[in-house]
């Protein structure tokens, strides 16, 4: 089945009128059938989900014998293996929603609440960020002026980062400047999956891509200390198995921790995303 992705560029309302035209079109013609994931994809802008991916930051959570997992922290093996397109612009969308929403209102650093420190780009987290390492990803791509400015916030979260938020509203980061920051931390991302569950490269690219969303949103951590990883270790089982059919129900089961947190509907929406996208690749 052909793969569709929104266009770039698109205002919120031009992507919606996109996505029903899709719909429409699909409903005119038996030949290019709506995927579910494309279905849901649409419910999700539909009912402004993206909106409401929460503060959470399980995934820069340090557990014993564990390694920092964050963007500005990690730098485990690089992979050279390419993310498929839908699975790109899954992470992409829950980070941003689209270019032209993050040309509207993400350009200046935002505070996300909660734990969350100062945040840049498609979802950089200065608060779980060294400076050394902050310079090291966005030195190249920032004025120093702003790298100077914006290394300050470095290791703050909270409250502590909310108050530097208005200050920085003149240290710009353009949607470029993102995007290459982004696909050089992605090849981490698509390293540390691979690290971390066996047999990846059996799964079919939507397939392995919906893995890769789910650690850039929740970390690698297998950690029997929590059961808020219970999922992940399952998954690591059946992938040792090669039980991949089974894998989508247990991204769905995730959902527990988050389905009384009314902040919390992108990461619902999210989960769902992500086992129908695995579905998509099993089914070819």
């Amino acid at each position: 089945m052909e793969n569709r992705i929104v266009p770039k560029g698109l205002t919120r309302r031009e992507v919606l009128v996109y996505l029903g035209a899709v719909c429409w079109a699909a409903r005119a013609s038996a030949q290019t059938p709506v995927s579910p994931f494309e279905a849901e994809l649409a419910k999700a802008f539909a009912t402004d989900a993206f909106t409401h991916m929460g503060s959470d930051r399980e995934k820069f959570v340090v557990y014993l014998g564990d390694t920092s997992r964050s963007q500005g922290g990690y730098r485990g093996r690089q992979s050279d293996r390419l993310v498929s397109t839908p699975a790109k612009s899954l992470i992409v969308t829950c980070e941003v929603t689209s270019e032209a929403n993050y040309r509207s209102q993400l350009e200046s650093p935002i505070w996300p609440g909660g734990e969350s420190g100062v945040t840049i780009g498609i979802g950089y987290d200065l608060g779980y960020a060294t400076a050394s390492s902050f310079r090291s990803d966005w030195g190249s791509l920032l004025p120093k002026k702003s790298v100077d400015r914006l290394a300050k916030c470095c290791e703050l979260t909270g409250k502590l980062a909310e108050k530097h938020v208005k200050e920085l509203r003149g240290h710009k980061v353009g949607w470029p400047e993102s995007n290459s920051q982004f696909d050089a931390y992605l090849r981490y991302v698509v390293g540390q999956t691979e690290d971390t569950f066996q047999n990846c490269a059996d799964l079919p690219p939507d397939s392995f891509g919906a893995l890769v969303s789910l650690i850039y949103n929740r970390g690698a951590s297998l950690s029997r200390r929590t059961e808020r990883r219970r999922e992940m270790r399952e998954i690591y089982d059946l992938m040792l198995k090669r039980d991949f059919a089974a894998i989508p129900a247990k991204i769905r089961e995730m959902k527990r921790l988050w389905k009384d947190d009314p902040q919390a509907r992108g990461l619902l929406a999210r989960r769902e995303l992500e086992a129908l996208l695995f579905e998509q690749g099993l089914k070819g």
